[in-house]
């Protein structure tokens, strides 16, 4: 949990993670320099504007005011699911270390004794928009590796001409891929604009982020080690973000939002090359299809059985399990290959068809001619007797731009959207070393 600011990054990788919510610096709100209050938020996104309210900032503490120098004591964001329920992270309502060691899978802390939720997209103006939070259902497993998701039930409901309900992805399981093909998100939340500095406050954008792995998906599964509750996705959230939804691209565009999940934990740069940390890295969801009970029954509550709100009951609360394979045995089932990046034994479990070393045990990897073209392979990857190998150091072999980036104002590089190589490709590789390097470092 990276994803409010509480502390320095770590390099991203399963087993380390910063953690944590947005706090306010110590200073006061004049020496925050409210000129770049507009120019902050998701790295590498755009200012929001009023366009997306159901995309909601979360204070923790009491709501700005001129007796807390128009502060919070910490900043998340959340995604309002119900006119009086809004989904988050759970480490904004309950202290968490800064650096989670899902090896050990700490349990969350003592809970926040306020919290406040807006509708604006800057939470340094205005007094419309505030509702004050009355009651939090968490998961029971107090573990905070993949349980990492509360929801919050407001002592007020948002009228509709505020903001509408979005629909949390429970009906359907998220990796059905004929309902959601294009496998991009696109995250709206209230945090800081990199990995370094307090600039969060306002709502910010990114479309077209790619998720890069789901547990069990057919396309882009995960490693065996990652944890069935959670999904990974590309670069572009930062600390603050925490709680924001993944929003499935197409939904928003067509003006029907739908979130697969609330943002846990990410990463940053720090370390690569000895550089100190200029690029917020990946970011692990909670998913809230593994949740359904929890916002079913959540649901229940806060609409008083569904007296509360105008019908009709909305069509998500109706669970439709996934239909079986039609007559199709499991031990005749051709498996799923591999993507770059995922651990492997043969050349046959590969996409690819290359199965090698990569410099943290055998992965899948892509073949390079490095007499040839020696900048072919994706980024934080160089071409070593004719496979991509982990760059471990080394200088790049030309100065050209690497495909797929762009130069932000904070001078962060980050993928553009709608791309499918470059920085979130070689982001997943290291990810999935780390894991590899993990499980070899425990045997």
């Amino acid at each position: 949990m990276r994803l409010a600011q509480l502390g320095a990054g770590a390099a991203l990788s399963f087993v380390g993670i910063v953690v944590g919510c947005s706090q306010s610096p110590s200073h006061s709100s004049t020496d925050l320099g409210r000129t770049g209050v507009t120019e902050q938020g998701i790295q590498g996104g755009t200012a929001d504007g009023t366009a997306h309210p159901y995309a909601v900032g979360v204070c923790i503490g009491n709501k700005p005011s001129a007796q807390n120098n128009f502060q919070c004591e910490g900043y998340c964001s959340g995604a309002l699911i119900l006119p009086n329920v809004i989904a988050t992270a759970r480490h904004c309502v309950d202290q968490t270390t800064k650096v989670i060691d899902c090896s050990t899978n700490p349990t969350f802390g003592a809970r926040h004794s306020a919290m406040w939720i807006t509708t604006s997209n800057d939470m340094y103006q205005g007094t419309t928009g505030w509702h004050q939070v009355t009651s939090i259902a968490t998961p029971p497993d107090n573990h905070i590796c993949g349980n990492d998701i509360a929801l919050l039930v407001l002592g007020t409901s948002v009228p509709a001409t505020d903001a509408k309900p979005i629909v949390p992805v429970v009906q359907y399981p998220m990796t059905d891929f004929n309902r959601w093909p294009s496998r991009r998100v696109t995250a709206i939340g209230y945090g800081n604009d990199g990995p370094t500095g307090f600039t969060a406050g306002t709502r910010r954008i990114r479309a077209g982020i790619h998720i890069e792995c789901i547990p069990g998906d057919d396309f882009i599964p995960c490693p065996a080690e990652f944890n069935p509750n959670e999904f990974f996705s590309g670069d572009g959230t930062c600390e603050g973000d925490s709680g924001s939804s993944a929003f499935d691209d197409q939904s928003v565009l067509q003006n029907k939002p739908v979130s697969f999940g609330v943002l846990s934990r990410g990463g940053d740069n720090a370390g690569d090359a000895g550089q100190a940390a200029t690029l917020c890295k990946g970011a692990l969801y909670t998913r809230l299809d593994k949740f359904r009970d929890l916002v079913i029954q959540t649901a229940n509550s806060a609409s008083s059985n569904w007296t509360l709100y105008p019908k009709p009951v909305p069509d998500w609360t109706v669970y439709v399990p996934p239909p079986a394979d039609a007559g199709v045995d499991a031990a005749t089932k051709p498996p799923t290959l591999l993507g770059d990046g995922f651990a492997c034994d043969t050349n046959a479990q590969c996409k690819s068809k290359v199965c090698a070393d990569t410099g943290a045990g055998l992965a899948c990897t892509a073949a390079c001619d490095e007499s040839v073209d020696p900048t072919t392979c994706q980024d934080g990857y160089v071409c070593k007797a004719s496979v991509c190998v982990q760059n471990l150091g080394e200088p790049p072999a030309a100065t050209a731009a690497a495909p797929g980036q762009a130069t932000t104002t904070s001078g962060c590089s980050v993928t553009t959207s709608g791309t499918g190589t470059g920085t979130t490709a070689g982001l997943l590789a290291l990810a999935v070393a780390a894991a590899v390097a993990r499980r070899r470092r425990k045997g």
